[in-house]
């Protein structure tokens, strides 16, 4: 914590002289480097600036207004903007990435000025038009005005935890298994099991989950993402598309599909284990002015909790919305056991040794001088 501190004392300290704007306003995130002929920025913060989301992509990053189906295989310290690859690094004291703030812009389409002295002036590129319209659009007005349905689904029914409770006993006390939790819950409500798991095995479930998603692995410190969600989904003979904004997914809702969604914690003023806000969530219906979620987290505790269309507002970044035909069913990939995770099970990740805070910050900045 104390290096932590000391790192953006340190970057604090240099004041940097040049400046970025962003559509005329000042933008406020974190700087770890600024020069005359460069400028590196925290890649979540920047993208929040600019309105856009960051969704994981393999071992990478991917940015943007709206994911593509089918998420690019990208290694670390790699993040796609537009149709470019930009570089990054990470602080490896606060796990934060940091990119070029002036290739991020200009690969996402933005007006980019710089000044004489390094200063950048940005104009948000103007957003796509949604990938996906429902039909009535043109009088999306009059369609928010109609009363919601109560659930059509008992939420406790398919609700589970990403952590180890009265809903998920074999789980571990700590996770990351908030994407794999939610498409459980999914899988669950749609009655979508893989052929070796039962509906009393939760965990058996989650991890088979995990497993599809992330090609194998069991790491459940490591993240995962909606593209993966998304084609898992498909292998369990489940439709989905993605979800942009809550317009759209108030349209989901009403037509009885599940929203899978992701989010960040922070805005809605809570804290997690995991660094970064990020999290997953289940969006069964739409009451009134209240959401109800299955949250596997236990941000929101019970089975079918209420949270508020303000609360909502701040947390989206990207949903997936899921539902099953009737006709026709998707091919399942048979699914091997697992045994419940313990406390002393080789599903725990080992802590890594994280290097010496000086090394780290001096290969930044070699890095960035090459």
């Amino acid at each position: 914590m104390k290096k932590t501190l000391f790192l953006w004392s340190l970057l604090a300290a240099v004041g940097w002289s040049q400046e970025l704007t962003i559509s005329h306003l000042p933008y406020v995130g974190r700087i770890l480097l600024a020069g005359k002929n460069e400028m590196y920025v925290s890649l979540k913060d920047l993208a929040y600036t600019m309105d856009m989301k960051v969704v994981k992509s393999k071992h990478g990053y991917w940015a943007g207004y709206q994911p593509p189906d089918e998420l690019p295989n990208l290694e670390f310290n790699q993040v796609k903007v537009g149709e470019t690859v930009i570089p990054s690094v990470m602080v490896a004291e606060t796990r934060e990435y940091f990119i070029s703030a002036e290739g991020f812009c200009r690969g996402v389409g933005a007006n980019v000025t710089r000044s004489e002295d390094g200063s950048l002036a940005v104009i948000r590129p103007p957003r796509p038009k949604p990938r996906y319209v429902p039909p009535h659009e043109q009088n999306l007005e009059s369609v928010k005005q109609v009363p919601l349905p109560p659930p059509a689904r008992d939420p406790k029914k398919f609700f589970l935890t990403q952590y180890k409770s009265g809903f998920n006993q074999d789980a571990k006390a700590v996770t990351a298994n908030c994407g794999p939790t939610t498409l459980a819950m999914v899988a669950l409500a749609y009655q979508s099991l893989p052929p070796s798991i039962q509906r009393n095995n939760p965990q058996g479930l989650i991890l088979w989950c995990r497993e599809q998603m992330t090609g194998n692995s069991l790491d459940e410190d490591s993240g995962t993402n909606f593209g993966e969600m998304r084609r898992v989904g498909a292998m369990l003979g489940l439709q989905s598309r993605w979800v942009d904004d809550q317009d759209q997914m108030d349209w989901e809702l009403r037509k009885g599909r599940l929203v899978a969604l992701a989010g960040n914690i922070h805005r809605i003023g809570k804290q997690g284990v995991y660094a970064g806000g990020g999290h997953a969530l289940l969006v069964v219906a739409r009451e009134g002015d209240s959401y109800i979620v299955n949250d596997p987290g236990g941000f929101y505790r019970l089975p079918g909790s209420k949270m508020r269309a303000d609360e909502m507002k701040k947390f989206f970044d990207l949903g997936a919305c899921f539902w099953k035909e009737p006709q026709g069913k998707a091919a399942m990939r048979n699914a091997s056991s697992y045994l419940p995770a313990t406390k002393n099970s080789s599903l725990s990740t080992p802590s890594l040794t994280k290097p010496a805070f000086s090394k780290v910050l001096t290969a930044a900045l070699l890095w960035f001088r090459t």
